[in-house]
């Protein structure tokens, strides 16, 4: 479990973001919002203090990582 960077409080993880209006899930472009898309981000969230860390959902990916060089 992550534990949160700002006050050591358990984080949740397993979260999702979404665009409010279309519940798409939000994506990382490496280029612009229009580049080529990268991957699908998750989330941890802090029930404490609301701080929220992101990451890519699947990093060990063999067509992420040609994407990111």
């Amino acid at each position: 479990m992550k534990t949160c960077l700002r006050c050591q409080t358990m984080m949740v993880e397993g979260c999702a973001l979404t665009v409010e209006s279309a519940r798409f899930p939000v994506a990382v472009a490496q280029e612009d919002f229009r580049g080529k898309k990268v991957g699908r981000l998750v989330c941890a969230v802090c029930p404490q203090c609301g701080y929220v860390e992101l990451q890519l959902a699947d990093i060990s990916n063999e067509q992420v990582q040609k994407k990111l060089q």
